[in-house]
C-alpha cells in the first residue's frame, strides 16, 4: 500500500480541476479531463478498461460542435472530449488512444497499491447545451454496480465514493460506501460563491481541501452520512 489517491469519475474537468487547485492531485486518469454525460456511461468505460473506444469516436455534434474536429464525441460512453489537442494540435488518434490507455491501466495499478481511494462523481445535472441531464433515479443502482467492479478489480476494500451536486437533488445511498455531498466542488468557472455563505476562493478551496483530508484520515469502514456530514461541518464552521 501507498498512500492515498482522489479520483475523479467527471462529469466535468472541475473536478480534477478542484483537486490541482487543492494540492491533492495524483496522475492523470482516464477521466480527469472528459465531459461524461452519465454515470453508466463512466462505469462501462472503466468496466471495459480499453483505449480501443478513440477508433469509434466522432465529431461532437450531440453538443453542435460537429465543425471543430478537435472536439471529439464517444457516443459508446457518451463522453465529450474537448482537451485532447490542447499541447498538439497534430497528434493523432493513435496516440490519443495510447494515452487512454496509460491512463485506464495507471487508474487501476494506483488504486490496488493505495491505502485508501476516494472516487468523487459531479452528478450532471446542469444540461450542457442539447445533451439532457443524467438519470438521477438510476444512480442509486449504478452506484452499487460501480462499488462491486472496484472491489472485484483492487482486491481490497479501503474506498468510498462521493457524488456532489450543484442542489440538494440527491440525499442517500444504499450502499454504504456511497455518500452525497452538496456542493463539495465550484460551480462551472471555480469561482461562484459557495453556496449562500460567501466562501470564495482561496477561502473555499482551503476548505475544500481540509474537507478531502479529513475524510482521508477517517475510518472508511464506519464512515456513515453522519459522520462524513460532521466532517463537512467542522470544516466549514472552522472557515467561516
Amino acid at each position: 500500500m501507498s498512500g492515498n489517491l482522489l479520483v475523479s469519475l467527471g462529469h466535468n474537468c472541475y473536478v480534477s480541476w478542484t483537486f490541482r487547485k487543492i494540492g491533492l492531485q495524483g496522475p492523470s486518469f482516464p477521466l480527469d479531463w472528459v465531459n461524461s454525460f452519465s454515470f453508466s456511461g463512466a462505469l462501462n468505460f472503466i468496466n471495459d478498461a480499453s483505449g480501443d473506444f478513440v477508433n469509434e469516436l466522432v465529431p461532437c455534434t450531440p453538443t453542435s460542435e460537429e465543425n471543430d474536429d478537435k472536439i471529439l464525441y464517444s457516443p459508446k460512453y457518451h463522453f465529450r472530449m474537448p482537451h485532447e489537442f490542447d499541447l498538439d494540435a497534430n497528434k493523432s488518434l493513435f496516440s490519443v488512444k495510447e494515452m487512454y490507455q496509460r491512463r485506464i491501466d495507471r487508474l487501476f495499478e494506483k488504486c490496488k497499491k493505495a491505502d485508501k481511494v476516494i472516487f468523487l462523481r459531479n452528478v450532471y445535472e446542469k444540461p450542457y447545451k442539447t445533451v439532457p441531464s443524467e438519470d438521477l433515479v438510476e444512480l442509486d443502482s449504478l452506484s452499487t454496480k460501480f462499488c462491486e467492479l472496484v472491489e472485484s478489480r483492487l482486491g481490497h476494500e479501503n474506498f468510498i465514493v462521493i457524488f456532489t451536486s450543484y442542489t440538494d437533488s440527491l440525499s442517500s445511498f444504499s450502499n454504504p460506501k456511497c455518500f452525497f455531498v452538496n456542493q463539495i466542488l465550484p460551480f462551472e468557472n471555480g469561482f461562484f460563491d459557495f453556496d449562500t455563505n460567501k466562501l470564495l476562493n482561496f477561502d473555499l478551496f482551503q476548505f475544500k481541501k481540509s474537507f478531502f483530508n479529513k475524510v482521508l484520515d477517517s475510518d472508511f469502514s464506519s464512515l456513515t452520512d453522519e459522520k462524513l456530514k460532521n466532517i463537512y461541518l467542522n470544516c466549514y464552521t472552522s472557515k467561516t
